[in-house]
């Protein structure tokens, strides 16, 4: 598994050139980049979780909803109007939790998983 971050310069193609440990080299082609849209990322440090929308404009203009759930449970669905927005992890039961982005139909836009420990949540066994 490996990680890697860049900013597309323009409507170029872009390929990921993966090594793995048998020295294999796999060739993948990235999604085409598109003019105008949405993404989302999350990042948990200090008993939080943020919520980060981007945006390929400066501001977000359409009408979007976050959506936050797990197991078939919601947690949180609201409007969003701004481009982060902070939980406590404490919110949310141990597991995995899902974190939607949704347009103003209620169609998935970006979706990330994020791995919540809940120590207060946590059953403790005798």
């Amino acid at each position: 598994m490996g990680l890697f971050s860049f900013t597309p310069t323009d409507m170029s193609k872009y390929t990921v050139h993966c090594l793995n440990s048998d020295n294999i080299l796999k060739k993948i082609d990235l999604s085409a980049m598109i003019e105008n849209g949405y993404g989302l990322s999350l990042y948990s440090a200090n008993g939080y979780i943020s919520a980060t929308i981007n945006s390929t404009n400066s501001q977000i203009s359409d009408s979007l909803f976050l959506l936050v759930h797990s197991k078939r449970e919601v947690f949180y669905i609201n409007t969003i109007d701004k481009t982060s927005v902070v939980f406590r992890n404490k919110e949310f039961p141990s597991g995995i939790i899902s974190f939607q982005l949704l347009d103003s139909k209620m169609n998935p836009i970006s979706e990330r998983l994020i791995y919540n420990k809940n120590e207060l949540a946590e059953t403790k066994m005798n």
